[in-house]
């Protein structure tokens, strides 16, 4: 299945002494995050380039930025990172049976390209078959969504593509994926993964993985690092929120862009938000599902629905 397997342009001492620093992969090499003594600006410095003036470079481990999850207080407000940039919509801790739809790009390989997409095809296969939280949007309506809005294939994800995907499919999150190898070393097969994920209400990072992974084989190191990717993934997604959008309204009824996958079922309830003022605007119930993907809903309460309003879990009060 997958037909490229070139050989690893680092030596295993090279890797070695890298191998506590987050690595990033630009256009098949490896860098490390630095600040340069001699300006002081943050960069990235390939790994050789460092080690032949180490004294110049001061490695700076990636700043994690800290989200806030919501446990249902009622309060409603832009969740704020270290840095100041906003991470999200602080929103009530959903159940599990709701899974938060994402968009994959591959965006960023090493090797043959169609190599890339056979990784990213993969991936995609084992999240539908084994993550319980969240599943990613086929790739024909990815794909026919892009082209339909002149964007083709991304090589970059910038804020206006995830907003575009938020508003424009209803995911929560856009993954972009970038693979390095797999690189035969030896016996052994070397494999790296890296995603980032950005919040779609915004468009800010707030998952930042990177994953390297050797074993005796692809289809082994593949497994392996999948694996591993998803267990970090489940782990972002379980203290999450559940929200999706609405569209279509006419008078007190529209439609959420999630259906029967999202785990909706009839007579679910859920509120709603205004995503600009950050206020409810009232409750509405699942009055039927369209398909997999798609569902009426009618308002129950409150002021009347906007296209693009947010439609959250949020727990009914006990009294």
């Amino acid at each position: 299945m997958f037909v490229f397997l070139q050989r690893d342009p680092y030596v295993k001492e090279e890797r070695k002494r890298f191998s506590q620093e987050e690595l990033y992969v630009i256009d098949g090499r490896l860098y490390l995050k630095a600040t340069d003594k001699e300006t002081g600006k943050m960069t990235y410095v390939e790994i050789r380039e460092y080690l032949k003036q180490p004294e110049r470079w001061e490695l700076k481990s990636q700043r994690e930025t800290k989200v806030e999850y919501g446990e249902g207080t009622g309060e409603f407000r832009w969740a704020r990172g270290e840095e100041g940039s906003s991470v999200g919509l602080r929103l009530p801790k959903a159940p599990p049976f709701l899974k938060r739809k994402l968009a994959l790009l591959p965006l960023k390989g090493f090797g043959a390209e169609a190599g890339m997409y056979d990784v990213a095809d993969a991936f995609q296969g084992f999240l539908l078959e084994r993550s319980l939280l969240g599943f990613p949007v086929p790739w024909e309506s990815l794909r026919a969504f892009l082209e339909k809005s002149g964007l083709g294939t991304p090589r970059e994800v910038g804020r206006d593509l995830v907003l575009l995907l938020g508003k424009g499919l209803g995911v929560q999150y856009v993954l972009a994926l970038e693979t390095c190898g797999p690189f035969r070393s030896g016996k052994e097969v070397l494999f790296s993964m890296g995603i980032k994920g950005y919040e779609t209400l915004q468009g800010y990072l707030v998952l930042d993985l990177w994953i390297q992974k050797k074993a005796q084989s692809p289809t082994e190191v593949f497994e392996i690092a999948f694996e591993e990717a998803l267990t970090k993934l489940e782990e972002f997604l379980e203290n999450s929120g559940w929200f999706t959008r609405v569209v279509g309204t006419k008078g007190k009824e529209a439609m959420l862009l999630a259906g029967r996958k999202s785990g909706l079922g009839e007579g679910d309830l859920f509120s709603i938000l205004d995503p600009l003022k950050g206020e409810r605007k009232g409750r509405v119930r699942v009055k039927s599902l369209l398909g997999d993907d798609l569902c009426i809903i009618s308002q129950t309460e409150g002021t009347l629905l906007g296209d693009n309003d947010l439609a959250f879990f949020e727990p009914e009060e006990k009294g």
